[in-house]
């Protein structure tokens, strides 16, 4: 980074490009995690450059909801730089749409009878409970097994995989 510009080398967009500085205009794309700029070819294409974007902040290309230039909304991926009119110093301004999916409860059940609950995303591998729970409670993850509705769980399971709903219970014993 260069007084706070990206390089197209830290956007790795231009392994197969030459960049040529007096032909190649900077384009300021704003939304998302921070503000990106970015080094492209007038002839390169706008969703060279949203692809390039969207690596950069792992984001996925179908959760840019517009990008706007000048209050035009760009549509047309496969149009150039050029043709959009999009010149050196322009702003692009992209809206996503990123939602969080919500925690569920996931209560956890000793052959004791003692529960202890956790807030997971239903999209997290059921492994960092496995692991959260051990240490709380001060046991070796290879003497235990989990299970929901009677079937040993696999760490990389999430609760999505084992349709779990809120609430759902696991149970702990000892092998």
């Amino acid at each position: 980074m260069v007084d706070g510009v990206q390089t197209p080398r830290q956007l790795d967009m231009y392994d197969d490009c030459t960049m040529v500085a007096s032909t190649d205009i900077f384009v300021v794309v704003i939304g998302g995690p921070s503000t990106a700029h970015i080094l492209i070819k007038p002839t390169q294409t706008l969703g060279h450059m949203l692809d390039a974007y969207c690596k950069r902040y792992k984001i996925n290309r179908s959760n840019v909801q517009t990008l706007h230039h000048k209050l035009i909304q760009l549509s047309d991926f496969s149009k150039t730089i050029e043709e959009l009119c999009i010149g050196d110093g322009d702003s692009l301004v992209a809206q996503l749409n990123i939602e969080k999916e919500p925690n569920i409860q996931i209560d956890v059940q000793a052959t004791n009878g003692k529960r202890t609950s956790f807030l997971i995303r239903r999209s997290t591998p059921l492994q960092k409970l496995f692991q959260r729970y051990c240490r709380d409670n001060a046991v070796l993850r290879r003497n235990v097994v989990f299970e929901f509705e009677s079937r040993a769980i696999y760490g990389f399971s999430t609760p999505s995989d084992l349709n779990m709903k809120d609430q759902s219970v696991i149970f702990v014993k000892n092998k």
